[in-house]
Order: structure tokens, then sequence, then C-alpha cells
């Protein structure tokens, strides 16, 4: 938080929450937390001047209820498509700093957005160039 937010230009605005897929919960078996809830962080450029809105999201219901085919924690691109339209606009840069499977960048590709991402894990940045990468017709 405190790296985000060093750059003036970027600060932090709220916690957002969406709920996770019924009956998928993501465990952390190590520290023994099951979670049900996607904590997303919103930081905006400048100051804020959009409607009022709820900080609990309502995910799109769909019947792909998890995507784990990328990431063990994978979210699926319905959520994702949704959270980047409600909270960005054409153009706008989305960061993911735990990039995961992707699904962060591909559904900002695709619907016009600049994609920064992250990730610890080498594994999950390759996956994610990878499914970037096929969105432009390359097959590796």
């Amino acid at each position: 938080m405190d790296a985000l937010s060093s750059d003036k230009r970027l600060r932090y605005h709220w916690l957002l929450t969406c709920p996770l897929p019924q009956g998928s919960p993501t465990s952390v078996s190590w520290l023994k937390v099951q979670s049900k809830i996607r904590f997303v962080l919103w930081f905006v450029k400048g100051k804020y001047s959009g409607d009022i809105i709820s900080d609990y999201i309502n995910r799109p219901t769909s019947d792909s209820a998890t995507d784990k085919m990328h990431h063990e924690w994978g979210t699926p691109e319905e959520l994702v498509s949704e959270l980047i339209q409600r909270f960005t606009d054409p153009g706008n840069t989305v960061a993911d700093l735990c990039v995961g499977g992707g699904t962060v960048a591909v559904c900002s590709v695709l619907l016009g957005r600049r994609f920064i991402g992250a990730d610890k894990d080498e594994k999950a940045v390759k996956t994610t160039k990878r499914r970037v990468r096929q969105l432009f017709g390359y097959s590796q």
C-alpha cells in the first residue's frame, strides 16, 4: 500500500468486496482460513468524481462459478469484466499486482483498457503473457 501510494498522482480510495461463488470458497490451509469474499483495492488517479457506489459488489451470476483453469486463485472473467467496466473507462490503466492466471490482463485488453501487472510467481507472469499474446493471434 505504501509503495502504491508513494506516487501522489495515484491514491488509495477504498476497499471493495465481492462475494466468491457459493460452494467454492478459497482455502488457505496453512492459515486455516476459508475466504468467501474477494477484496479489491481501489486506487484512483487524481480525485474520484464519479457517482456514489456500494463497496459490496454482487458478482454477476453465471454457470461458471469459478475459473481455476489458469491459477488456483482464479476469478471468473465475468466478475473481473464487471469490475473493470464499473470502475474504469476505455483507455484507463488497470493494475493487478498478483496476476495469477492473467484474467485481469485478458479482460482489460478485451475491454480497451491498458494493463500493468506483476507477480512474485514467475509461472504466473508466464501464464499471463501467454494468455495476452493469444489475444493477438500468437500461439505461445
